[in-house]
């Protein structure tokens, strides 16, 4: 569960460990424990190294350690030898504990979880009006189109991306996806657009391509991302975001996020969704601005999980 709270102007949020039974909450009641509690709160720590800090016998403080960790309030987070024997660092799982009454539940509206990320907020910045979505987002069509007959794969990646918008937004009244067949046969371009996809799917990125900072080169299938350095980015997984202002209305600003073959694309999307801290590090209200990724695999599924940052500013 998240804890929404309040503090002077801003909201934040934290995950929130809930009881709903009076057995599950008795480990916190007790005066050690909740000091215990709140140390590792601050960092991860051994039962030995509590000891010594609260000068208790390390006895007294491990039995308390084990009640905290039965209850799943604490958990290991690493181990390491420590003078012969293998220490067992802690820390709490969750930044605050409650109790739920079942009754007292009120709907929140327009509160975006995201909203107060200054990164995020200036990133979107032209792409939010009034907390809802002043853009469109423009995926490849799944028909065959274009110079090379091709079928988009990737449009579902937008449904990603629009679950993660829906933490700084609210949908707009006008259905807010478009085919890229269809922007340009509406002549729909002077607008702020988010588009997806490499520029053999998606005929808008083809058009935007010689306003990018980080572009595609090449013909035919055998593309490659060409970085602000210069440098040709050759690997399938290997994708990239960027903004810049709108060709066709420089009013507008637009967001590419495209890569060498769909699994690019998708290292691109998850770039921005989950690992935007580090995308969007160096991100500072520029007109003109990239950030090259390529995709990894950590968890060992086959799927790409995470990215690393190649280039960004």
């Amino acid at each position: 569960m998240k804890l929404l709270f309040e503090e002077g102007e801003k909201l934040f949020v934290k995950d929130i460990k809930i009881f709903d039974d009076p057995e599950t909450i008795k480990p916190l009641l007790n005066s050690v424990r909740w000091r215990i509690l709140g140390m590792l709160a601050e960092k991860p720590m051994y039962p030995g190294e509590l000891a010594k800090t609260m000068k208790m016998h390390e006895q007294k403080v491990y039995y308390h350690v084990k009640q905290l960790s039965n209850a799943g309030l604490i958990t290991i987070v690493k181990k390491k030898e420590f003078k012969g024997a293998l220490a067992k660092y802690y820390q709490t799982s969750f930044p605050a504990f409650g109790v739920q009454l079942p009754f007292g539940k009120k709907r929140l509206s327009n509160v975006f979880l995201n909203k107060e990320n200054e990164k995020l907020s200036n990133f979107f910045r032209s792409f939010i009006k009034d907390d809802e979505l002043n853009a469109k987002i423009v995926v490849g069509s799944p028909d065959p189109h274009g110079p090379f007959k091709a079928h988009a794969r990737d449009g579902h990646y937008a449904i990603d991306l629009a679950m993660f918008l829906g933490q700084l937004c609210k949908l707009p009244k006008d259905f807010s996806v478009k085919l890229d067949v269809d922007l340009i046969a509406e002549k729909e371009e002077k607008n702020n657009l988010i588009v997806v996809g490499g520029p053999v799917t998606n005929r808008v990125t083809a058009m935007l391509n010689d306003y990018l900072p980080v572009k595609f080169v090449g013909k035919d299938w055998a593309w490659g991302i060409q970085t602000s350095k210069g440098d040709i980015r050759r690997e399938d997984k290997a994708g990239f975001i960027t903004r810049v202002k709108n060709p066709w209305d420089e009013s507008k600003r637009v967001i590419v996020i495209a890569g060498n073959r769909v699994i690019g694309t998708k290292s691109a999307v998850i770039g921005l969704t989950r690992n935007y801290d580090r995308v969007l590090r160096n991100f500072d209200k520029q007109d003109s601005w990239s950030c090259v990724v390529e995709g990894f695999d950590m968890s060992g599924n086959g799927k790409v999980d995470t990215v690393e940052v190649l280039e960004a500013g």
